[in-house]
């Protein structure tokens, strides 16, 4: 027996966009506008301490959105709105993630040795949206990323 679930709403898809659109738009503005370049951590090779870093971000965000999915509507335990629910949180935890990535000084493409220099705002804030997406990602994918990494440097 197969459940269809139905597809978000125009309104709930409009709400997600929108999050969307100013979760990437305070990463601009912040990493570019205000040369934000705030580091959790001074070293550019990823190490223990590092990944734990955004291990315990990343977890502490999931945490944060099972509180905040209780607020966020649409309310009601029908398909539709458990549909709607579902896209307008996914781009709440962009937003989480932008804002984690920026409170905490974590870039997730340094991290992994990308260097692209400290003066280049644009990479900066590209840098924020791709962890942002990382962290909004859950600890699943994380610890699978950390664990492939891993792999690739004893081999």
């Amino acid at each position: 027996m197969t459940t269809d679930v139905p597809e978000p709403s125009r309104s709930a898809r409009w709400i997600a966009l929108g999050l969307f659109s100013l979760a990437i738009a305070i990463a601009l503005v912040v990493a570019v506008g205000a040369n934000y370049a705030r580091r959790a951590f001074q070293v550019d090779t990823a190490n223990f301490a590092l990944f734990a870093a955004f291990y315990a971000v990343t977890q502490g965000t999931e945490r944060l959105l099972e509180i905040l999915s209780m607020f966020i509507p649409p309310r009601g335990t029908d398909a539709q709105a458990k549909a709607d629910r579902a896209i307008v949180m996914l781009a709440v935890a962009m937003l989480a993630g932008v804002g984690a990535s920026l409170i905490f000084g974590l870039y997730f493409l340094r991290a992994i040795g990308v260097d692209y220099g400290h003066t280049n705002e644009w990479e900066r804030a590209a840098d924020v949206i791709v962890t942002a997406l990382i962290i909004s990602g859950g600890t699943k994918p994380l610890h699978d990323l950390i664990k492939l990494i891993e792999k690739a440097r004893t081999t």
